[in-house]
């Protein structure tokens, strides 16, 4: 008899503890893994350099897969026409102007012909601003950023630094362009006795990355691979260097050979990254997102001009669609998939609040996002609209762009001078080239968007250009 009832006990245990397990089973299936996020940044890269964006020298073929396997965007803008701002938007889901983080690190360009000195701003990313990385942290994801910082000092454990913003591993941040004879190396920061030149630093990156993606393949992560290609200067693998150089150029005052060396250098780079994602069967639960932090250099700031960005006017440092609108393609397997070509108007402040409603029911934050969520735009065709979207550039850059804010609403664009507070009104849906100044055609729709850029500018309380004493 006790046999009988040690042998029901034995069954009423094994029966509740298998309930358990399916129960288990049945609580992981309706709350999936969140996803991994993979988000490569180019540095400088063009709106037009890549293949699926119709370049025909420069080759791409690794992100040109990546279009046609996911979704493209001919919409994009980054957040500003130079680095550091738009690496603040990326990582904060701000507008620079509010961050008061709106010139690259460490601009300090004046002109003797303005009647403006260029604003004050802030010169790291403060410690108080909320990063994608901190907040995803807090949703058990392991953090990495590999590559370019650019949002303040890199020497000291100070008051910039990416491991106070919420990176968990930080690979390859710390490196610096130096003089050497006539041509610029990079260096580890303190650390002199090494130089280096722009493909090793891609290399170190691609393999940074892929070393964490092995290490981490169990857990939850976001990885920010920020490329320091296709900087300035220009170097590239000398074995591609000559494959360009060897091909047909169509435009040989505008493409650069050794420019498209980086930019193929880079695209490997991106491939690696992939092919280590499948590898580790990590394809089917990753995001991988692919943004420049803005357009392409169009001028020879230091020596041969690398690129074009036609049928966009201007380039990086102008606050035209050359500087402003950069190449973005994402993919996630199931998910962001098709070889889609969506025209939203996106910004890469967006993509904070578009991550976060990935990965939390509750995307809400405690800090001001100016970024709207655009997952719609990735998942379906859907092109999406929004109220306004703005730039503000109170400085003098490298490539000649001078003290301005720009405002885009549906397809009309305002350009509003800082120095003599004239305006440029363009239809972008007509004059792609911003060729054609509609201010004083349409006067009524130019004093409308300037009064919001009025109301904007004081919103964001926007660090101003000051008036020069007479």
């Amino acid at each position: 008899m006790n046999y009988t009832i040690s042998g029901m006990l034995i069954m009423l245990l094994f029966t509740s503890c298998k309930g358990e397990g399916d129960k288990t089973k049945m609580d992981t299936q309706t709350k999936p893994k969140k996803p991994n996020i993979v988000l490569i940044v180019a540095d400088d890269l063009g709106w037009a350099d890549l293949g699926c964006y119709g370049n025909t020298y420069f080759e791409s073929p690794h992100l040109d897969a990546l279009a046609e396997r996911g979704v493209r965007f001919d919409n994009a803008y980054a957040a500003a026409h130079v680095c550091s701002p738009t690496r603040a938007s990326l990582l904060t889901g701000r507008y620079p102007a509010r961050v008061g983080l709106t010139n690259y690190l460490f601009g300090t360009k004046t002109l003797e012909d303005s009647p403006v000195l260029p604003a004050t701003y802030v010169d790291h990313l403060p410690l108080k601003e909320v990063t994608i990385a901190e907040e995803l942290k807090k949703d058990g994801y392991k953090t990495s950023l590999i590559g370019k910082w650019h949002l303040g000092e890199n020497t000291t454990f100070g008051e910039s630094d990416p491991e106070f913003q919420g990176f968990d591993v930080t690979e390859g941040f710390d490196y610096e362009l130096l003089p050497v004879k006539d041509t610029y190396k990079w260096y580890k920061i303190g650390d002199t006795t090494k130089a280096f030149e722009l493909p090793y630093l891609t290399e170190e990156i691609t393999q940074n990355s892929i070393d964490f993606i092995e290490k981490n393949k169990d857990t939850t992560f976001f990885m920010t691979v920020a490329h320091f290609a296709v900087h300035l200067p220009l170097q590239g693998d000398s074995l591609l260097v000559e494959k360009y150089r060897a091909k047909d150029n169509p435009r040989p005052d505008d493409f650069n050979p050794v420019y498209a060396a980086m930019i193929e250098q880079m695209d490997t780079s991106v491939g690696r990254i992939m092919k280590s994602l499948e590898e580790n069967g990590l394809l089917e639960d990753t995001i991988v997102l692919f943004v420049s932090d803005n357009g392409g250099l169009a001028v020879g700031e230091a020596g041969s001009k690398p690129t074009v960005n036609d049928p966009l006017r201007a380039g990086k440092g102008t606050i035209y669609e050359g500087g402003l609108r950069v190449p973005m393609i994402a993919y996630w397997k199931d998910r962001f998939e098709g070889g889609r070509v969506n025209s939203s108007v996106l910004s890469t402040i967006d993509l904070f609040p578009t991550l976060l409603s990935l990965t939390r029911e509750d995307p809400k934050v405690v800090q001001k996002i100016d970024g709207t969520d655009r997952l719609a735009a990735f998942e379906t065709d859907a092109v999406l609209t929004r109220d306004a979207l703005y730039w503000h550039y109170p400085h003098f850059s490298n490539q000649g762009g001078r003290p301005k804010t720009a405002m885009r609403q549906g397809d009309m664009k305002l350009i509003l001078s800082l120095e003599d507070d004239g305006v440029e009104l363009y239809d972008l849906a007509k004059d792609l080239g911003e060729t054609q100044n509609l201010a004083d055609r349409f006067p009524e729709t130019a004093t409308a968007m300037k009064d919001s850029i009025q109301q904007w500018l004081h919103s964001v309380n926007a660090p101003m250009p000051i008036k020069k004493e007479l």
